[in-house]
């Protein structure tokens, strides 16, 4: 019984970190938008489903390189394959656009 209570506390506590981690990029990515560092993710968003040729938005990332910040975009286009547009969230640009082959 102790050792059923100490796996089900490691678990607990294994489980809280990644969701702290989630959050604090959350509040970063909400930071650096009201700055006016990034584009905030509701412009990129529109522009994506302005896209005639999208059929839907999978998922958004805030990526990072040194000091450079872009959005990943996943989307399914209307042929149904699925994409990765890369926007530049300094600027709002499309800067990439390839088939994801994961």
């Amino acid at each position: 019984m102790r050792t059923l209570m100490l796996i089900a506390a490691a678990l607990l506590i294994l489980g809280e970190f990644p969701a702290v981690s989630r959050a604090s990029d959350h509040d970063d990515a909400r930071k650096l938008s009201k700055s006016g560092t990034i584009v905030p993710l509701e412009q990129i968003t529109a522009q994506v489903r302005s896209r005639p040729d999208i059929k839907d938005l999978l998922e958004v990332e805030l990526e990072s390189d040194a000091d450079d910040y872009y959005y990943e975009v996943e989307v399914v286009d209307d042929g149904g394959v699925v994409r990765k547009l890369r926007y530049d969230a300094t600027t709002g640009e499309l800067i990439d656009e390839s088939v994801d082959d994961d």
